[in-house]
């Protein structure tokens, strides 16, 4: 998941984003950055995520359990 954690940084433009870190207390974090967010997330895992999915994660590591969870669904 090191990808998904070097696809934050990049896309709200920080240094170094955490688990337990809310999504929402990152400036960057808005509508053009979960569009980014979901570009990336297909692009780099194969993995389609909706405006619903985005809606139920409040911190990196709830994201990096969805992603995780849907590439083993993938399996």
């Amino acid at each position: 998941m090191e990808t998904l954690y070097e696809e934050l940084c990049e896309i709200l433009e920080v240094d170094e984003v955490g688990p337990d870190q809310a999504l929402a207390d990152f400036e960057n974090w808005d509508s053009l950055a979960a569009l980014s967010l979901v570009a990336s997330v297909s692009a780099n895992f194969g993995v389609t995520l909706s405006r619903g999915d985005l809606r139920s994660v409040t911190t990196v590591a709830d994201l990096e359990n969805l992603v995780r969870s849907r590439c083993v669904s993938r399996i």
